[in-house]
């Protein structure tokens, strides 16, 4: 998908990145106020790694590519799974 003249295409992806970026960050405080060991920070930050990589390329090319959305979506739902888990009371 290239939204080159479609701006406001390219806003929205970029407002779902920065809500998968700012999901994955609480999860990642979450798990570092808890202190627990069964949840392995590192791979959170991995994914963080990931989704600024993808925003980058995004940035830097004007091009989307289906691959990267499906891959943030599927990102978005694991993390939402876990933050589900981690807030329920």
């Amino acid at each position: 998908m290239n939204p080159g003249t479609d701006i406001y295409k390219k806003q929205r992806v970029y407002e779902k990145i920065d809500m998968i970026t700012t999901l994955i960050g609480d999860n990642i405080n979450i798990v570092k106020r808890s202190g627990t060991t069964n949840f392995d920070i590192s791979d959170y930050q991995l994914d963080s790694k990931l989704v600024f990589n993808i925003k980058a390329a995004i940035a830097a090319t004007d091009i989307i590519q289906d691959d990267d959305l499906k891959f943030l979506n599927k990102l978005y739902k694991k993390h939402q799974q876990l933050n589900k888990i981690f807030t329920e009371k």
